[in-house]
């Protein structure tokens, strides 16, 4: 009987090189600093409704009560920085027989998903990710509808690598 190993993955140049099976010791990836371009555009194409929003209810409701909009400005605020900070807290970890994701602000989480319990694996680009050359891997796993978990942030090359790497070894623990 050979031993269980499930040993991190530290480079994502060399996907063939385990080092430490310790999830203590976990080295997390960041996700490319693009994404936060695009978490940034995504906020600001709602901006111009907002602020015809704002200017309705200014001119025509509360003309002389400018100080009404500033819940709503500082919701706004709310919602951007709240964004930014989960994007800057996406983190991801390859292993040999698991992938993990590292996400939260307040409250953290750790997702580890086994690649046997794996279904299938899509490659996600929309129009701002293809703008900026970078991609969602979205891992679906068996029994679910949605998918289990998203790497988002990926640049396109590593997002295929990944792909390629976790598709490799599924079919290597399952045989």
């Amino acid at each position: 009987m050979t031993e269980f190993h499930n040993n991190d993955i530290h480079s994502l140049d060399n996907l063939s090189d385990p080092v430490k099976p310790d999830i203590q010791t976990l080295k997390f990836h960041k996700i490319h600093a693009r994404y936060l371009s695009i978490v940034l555009m995504s906020l600001v194409i709602p901006l111009p409704i907002f602020i015809a929003i704002n200017a309705c209810l200014i001119l025509f409701v509360e003309p002389f009560m400018w100080w009404f909009s500033l819940p709503f400005w500082g919701l706004y605020a709310w919602i951007v920085i709240w964004n930014v900070a989960y994007a800057k807290s996406l983190k991801f970890a390859l292993r040999e027989h698991d992938i993990s994701l590292y996400c939260g602000v307040f409250f953290k989480r750790t997702i580890i998903q086994p690649y046997t319990r794996l279904q299938h694996i899509e490659i996600k680009r929309g129009p701002l990710e293809r703008h900026k050359q970078l991609a969602t891997l979205a891992l679906f796993s068996a029994g679910g509808a949605n998918h289990a978990l998203e790497l988002k942030g990926l640049l396109e090359v590593d997002a295929e690598k990944i792909k390629q790497f976790i598709l490799k070894h599924k079919d290597l623990n399952n045989g």
